[in-house]
């Protein structure tokens, strides 16, 4: 079983992708949550006695899901955020958690998100349109509502998170970080001053590996790769059982079609389509069908099966969902198109 395929870097295990000058404090997101184990206002290093003097400001370097993550925890943890800096290369789509939660009680906005997506995905004239629908609908946030993301990735925010992380005002926009110098960071597209006292949390590691996609079963081999965008567990669990059913490869992987994992908006539309491609056959697979209403990684199965028959509310979203997942499938093709040409263009 390679498992490496879809693995990511981490923080934590990959060295800094730009020049860092001797004397710059810079940690990774864990170092800095135990360098801060004292507080925000007091800092404590492994192997120094006592605490070492609070930065007069930090610095996020990276504009993914750990950065977001880094800030909100900044943010919790007491500190300013006018003591916040923040270097973003790109800004990013993010999905509304509310959207993305299992259970009952969540039936109307998990059920009601994915209906809200595909009427976008139906509507939609343009990849930019496609966002702006999403976002009007409460499907999709955005830091900065001036700014038009280039990112998506599917990291994943609380509208309170969103909200939070609004109030970091110095956002670098500048490109990405060169170098990390004692007064200074070199960007892309220009020179920013910074304190000599500055903290940067290095949070550039990719979570994706961009490769391209292979059979999930080959002769001999197995690589588990994303099947039900963005669920990478459930995706590796659909991998094992259908490893275990007696199919030969072939039929294993017309079950199993690799999922394109987005870099910018535009990715957003293939992701979908692969994710809806494959559950429409998982749900023509009798035994299939019925493991994944019992697995506890697939949220939604179990809750829309065990939807009343006299519960005409719920019947009657499903049936909606039914008919724009109908129409978002007839417009999504064109939606592609529309992106490869405006690139070529």
């Amino acid at each position: 079983v390679d498992a490496t395929w879809f693995s990511p870097d981490e923080p934590a295990t990959t060295a800094p992708k730009n020049r860092v000058e001797d004397g710059v404090r810079l940690v990774t997101p864990t170092g800095m949550t135990q360098l801060c184990q004292g507080g925000a206002g007091q800092h404590h290093q492994p192997g120094h006695r006592g605490h070492l003097s609070p930065p007069g400001r930090y610095a996020i370097l990276g504009a993914g899901k750990t950065a977001m993550d880094v800030g909100v925890w900044l943010l919790q943890a007491g500190v300013d955020a006018g003591r916040i800096s923040w270097v973003m290369p790109r800004d990013s789509w993010v999905v509304n958690r509310l959207g993305t939660q299992p259970g009952e009680e969540f039936f109307e906005h998990s059920i009601g998100g994915q209906v809200q997506q595909m009427k976008a995905l139906a509507e939609a004239g343009s990849v930019e349109d496609l966002f702006e629908r999403l976002e009007a609908a409460g499907q999709m946030l955005r830091l900065d509502r001036s700014q038009t993301p280039r990112m998506f990735h599917y990291a994943t925010l609380a509208v309170t998170e969103v909200q939070m992380l609004r109030q970091i005002g110095h956002v670098i926009r500048q490109g990405r970080v060169q170098a990390v110098e004692r007064e200074a960071l070199v960007l892309d597209h220009g020179r920013q001053t910074m304190p000599a006292d500055t903290l940067y949390i290095d949070c550039t590691a990719s979570a994706v590996r961009y490769r391209p996609a292979q059979p999930v079963f080959q002769p001999g081999r197995l690589v588990p790769q994303l099947l039900r965008a963005p669920l990478v567990t459930f995706s590796a669990a659909v991998c094992a059982y259908v490893e275990a059913m007696p199919l030969d490869d072939a039929e294993k992987n017309a079950l199993c079609t690799p999922v394109p994992f987005p870099s910018g908006p535009a990715g957003y539309i293939a992701s979908t389509l692969v994710s809806m491609a494959n559950q429409m056959r998982w749900s023509q697979h009798k035994p299939l069908r019925q493991w994944m209403r019992d697995s506890r990684l697939d949220g939604f199965g179990k809750m829309v099966s065990n939807v009343a028959p006299n519960d005409t509310a719920k019947l009657a979203l499903l049936a909606e969902l039914r008919q724009q997942a109908k129409a978002a499938l007839d417009n999504a093709p064109r939606l592609m198109a529309a992106a490869v040409a405006t690139v070529r263009g």
